[in-house]
This record gives C-alpha cells, sequence and structure tokens, in this order.
C-alpha cells in the first residue's frame, strides 16, 4: 500500500488519466457564462478562467469548511483530496501508512446533484405550464442516463440534454443559484460522512481494494450507517455556525439537504436496477435504507417552518421519480 498521501494520489492519478473529462467540464462551463452574461447580463468572474484550470478549488473550500468545524484535535492531523471519475458516483477514504487521510470523491458529483436540484427549484417553484414540466421530467431522467454512461452517449443527444440545461439555466437564472447553494451543502454533507469514517477509526490501513493496488476502507455496511450518523450531526453543526445564509431565511430548512441527497440517490439506484444496471451493492448500504436510518434517529426535522424552502423539493422529487415509473420512497 502507499506510504503517503503523495504517492497515493500519485497512484489515482495513473489510474484515471485515461478516463479524464476535464477539457469537456471546462468547455461546459464557459458555454454556461456566454448565456449568463448575454441573457441575463451577468458578468462572469474576471479569475474564471484560473479557477477552471483548477476548478476543483471550490471542492476544496467545502473541504475546508467542513474541517474547520471539526473539534481542534482532528484539525492536526493531514487531510488530503482527490477528484476523480469514479463510476456510479462513489466516494471513498483512506489512510495511508504515515496516518495521511485521504478522500476520494467522483468528479462528477457536483454536476449531477447541481443539474437534479435544478430540475427540482424548477419544478416546485416556477410558474411553468405542463409542456415545461414534462421537459423538466425528462431532463430529470436524461441526468441519470447521461451520467450513468458519461461520454459513451450519441453526439446528438447530449447536445439536446446541454441545450435543455442552457435554457433552464437562462430562463430561472436565479433558481439556478439556489441549485448552486444546494450543491455545495451537498457537499458538506459528502465530506462530513467521509471524515466520519477517519475519525470514528474505520480506515484502518486500508484492507479492501477499490482499484489495482489502491487500497481504500474495510467496507461494512454498519460502518456506513455510523459515518452517516456522524456525517448528518456535523453537517448540522456547520447549518447552525454558517452566518452566510441566515439573510436567506433558510438556515432552519438546511437540515433536509442530506434527505434529498440521499433520496436522490435511492431513485437513481432504483433507476438502475430498472435498466439491469448493478448499483454500489458491495461498497455502501441501498440509499433508501441509509435515508431509513437518518429518518428513525434523534434528529429534529420539522415539517411546518415557516420558510421552509426544501419540504417543497422533496415532494417535487416524489412527484417527478413516480412519472419516470419510479416508486415513492
Amino acid at each position: 500500500m502507499a506510504k503517503t498521501a503523495k504517492e497515493y494520489l500519485a497512484l489515482l492519478d495513473i489510474a484515471f488519466q485515461k478516463h479524464s473529462l476535464r477539457s469537456d467540464l471546462r468547455e461546459g462551463v464557459r458555454r454556461v457564462w456566454n448565456v449568463f452574461e448575454r441573457e441575463q447580463g451577468v458578468s462572469r468572474p474576471k479569475n474564471l478562467e484560473e479557477l477552471m484550470g483548477d476548478h476543483y478549488t471550490y471542492y476544496d473550500e467545502c473541504f475546508k469548511r467542513v474541517l474547520y468545524a471539526l473539534p481542534a484535535i482532528h484539525q492536526e492531523k493531514a487531510y488530503y483530496t482527490a477528484y476523480h471519475p469514479i463510476y456510479n458516483f462513489n466516494a471513498f477514504s483512506n489512510c495511508t501508512a504515515n496516518n495521511d487521510f485521504v478522500i476520494v470523491i467522483d468528479e462528477h458529483l457536483n454536476s449531477f446533484f447541481v443539474q437534479q436540484f435544478l430540475c427540482l427549484f424548477v419544478y416546485a417553484f416556477a410558474k411553468i405550464d405542463e409542456s415545461k414540466r414534462e421537459l423538466i421530467i425528462q431532463y430529470f431522467e436524461h441526468n441519470f442516463k447521461y451520467f450513468q454512461n458519461r461520454s459513451r452517449l450519441p453526439s446528438e443527444e447530449i447536445r439536446s440534454y446541454t441545450m435543455t440545461f442552457l435554457q433552464l439555466a437562462k430562463e430561472e437564472y436565479e433558481l439556478m443559484l439556489w441549485s448552486s447553494i444546494s450543491g455545495v451543502a451537498a457537499f458538506f454533507f459528502i465530506f462530513s460522512h467521509e471524515l466520519g469514517h477517519h475519525i470514528l477509526g474505520h480506515t484502518g490501513r486500508g484492507t479492501r481494494y477499490m482499484l489495482p493496488d489502491i487500497a481504500v476502507e474495510d467496507y461494512s455496511f454498519e460502518k456506513e450507517y455510523e459515518a452517516d450518523h456522524f456525517g448528518m450531526q456535523h453537517f448540522l453543526k456547520i447549518v447552525a455556525e454558517e452566518a452566510d445564509y441566515t439573510f436567506l431565511n433558510i438556515t432552519s430548512d438546511f437540515d433536509r439537504i442530506p434527505l434529498i441527497v440521499l433520496k436522490i440517490m435511492a431513485y437513481y439506484e432504483q433507476w438502475l436496477l430498472k435498466q439491469g444496471v448493478e448499483t454500489n451493492k458491495n461498497s455502501h448500504p441501498p440509499s433508501a435504507k441509509r435515508l431509513e436510518r437518518i429518518l428513525t434517529a434523534s434528529y429534529a426535522f420539522d415539517d411546518s417552518r415557516k420558510h421552509a424552502i426544501y419540504h417543497p423539493i422533496e415532494v417535487s422529487l416524489d412527484e417527478i421519480a413516480n412519472r419516470i415509473g419510479l416508486t415513492s420512497i
């Protein structure tokens, strides 16, 4: 196994170098900003090209925010992150021989969640007719198909998919911003979950292999449930401390985001099974079971709050899932 995080990250780079889609992602970001500038009069950041040269900067900022909320004793550890095209939206963690802790995240997770949240926000809050609702439902399912197949879809289908996203982003700019905020919050939970593996002692120097010669934590469904519990508690702590969101009057409703993230994944897994595709059954429990565990824990989810934003999103998610032939979760 790798002795240090540096060696471990180098192994990951070698394993994934033939599958990187980073140039495609940069072009997609440019196209979105072209639309915002032309249709909304919104100027792109002056350092956009610099950010796209290392477009995981924003992921790292999310990770730093999650680390900041840890007790001081854990902040003294050495933590590292890596982003690669892992299929089925997985994330895993490992502890190297010198006790460096590494989190590896599927680089497509953020795009997937932001686009699904955009569908849900438009469906729940925009004034749209039935034809537009049908377009959103098709796009929601298309996201499942696109991210499951990655770059193997016909070019015309990918172009149609991209144009639908640009249309939604152009017409519903404010809801696009909400979707981006939701994507950040989703990453808070994902990072918190992975940190939980380390802090709870699950990363025992790597005893199983996700990739050749790259050891990851010994998989255990019970450990995943424990990491979910830690992740939820840590996420709630971040939300309570995050003053930047208080002016939006949504702080009390942000606790629902991990529920929506797991429910989106549960519907995605259900959709995959309908296509005859295996899911992450060997590395994680079914997302529906993870959601059930969180809902039965001692968290105070209140559906009647005055400024609730995300409860209507959940309702829309269930309705869209039903309309694409999935069973309510």
